[in-house]
C-alpha cells in the first residue's frame, strides 16, 4: 500500500507541475493572440511608445482618428509617403528578424485623406500597419501608427 500511495503521490505532484507549466504558457500566449489593435507586442499602449518618441501626444485613453485631422492633398500625399519609405524603422514596433536589419516599404494604400495601410518587410517578416499623417509645409507628422499583422 505505502508504494502504491507514493506513487499516486508522485503522479499527483508531476500533473501539478505539468498543470503550472501549461498555464504559465497559455498566460504567457494570451496576450498575443488577444491583443487590441492598439496594443504592441510588449504590452504597452501605442500612444504611449509615440509619447516616449515625443512624436505623438495623444494619450492611452484617446488615440487618434483620421477623423480628427484634416484631408491631404495630392503633393502632402506623396511627402507623407515618402517620410514612410525613409523613416519606417523609427515607427516599426516589432524587430527585424535579420541581425542587423531593417524594414523597406513594399506598400502604401490610402483609405481615407490622412490615413494609409502599408505593408514593409525585411525579407523575412512582413507586416502590415495603418498610420495617419498630418503635413504643416514640409514637416510631416505620423499621429498614429498601429502594427496589426505579422507574417513570417
Amino acid at each position: 500500500m505505502d508504494s502504491r500511495n507514493m506513487v499516486l503521490s508522485a503522479t499527483l505532484v508531476l500533473l501539478g507541475i505539468v498543470a503550472v507549466a501549461v498555464l504559465a504558457f497559455a498566460l504567457m500566449n494570451a496576450r498575443e493572440m488577444y491583443m487590441s489593435e492598439n496594443a504592441i507586442p510588449d504590452g504597452k499602449i501605442i500612444a504611449e511608445e509615440a509619447e516616449e518618441n515625443e512624436s505623438e501626444s495623444a494619450s492611452e485613453s484617446s488615440i487618434s482618428s483620421s477623423e480628427d485631422y484634416p484631408p491631404l492633398e495630392a503633393q502632402d500625399k506623396q511627402r507623407v509617403e515618402a517620410y514612410l519609405g525613409s523613416h519606417i524603422n523609427e515607427y516599426a514596433i516589432t524587430p527585424t528578424s535579420v541581425l542587423d536589419g531593417s524594414f523597406y516599404v513594399t506598400s502604401i494604400e490610402w483609405y481615407t485623406e490622412n490615413a494609409v495601410v502599408m505593408t514593409y518587410s525585411d525579407g523575412n517578416k512582413t507586416i502590415k500597419a495603418r498610420a495617419t499623417a498630418t503635413v504643416n509645409g514640409n514637416d510631416v507628422r505620423i499621429v498614429n501608427f498601429n502594427e496589426f499583422q505579422v507574417t513570417e
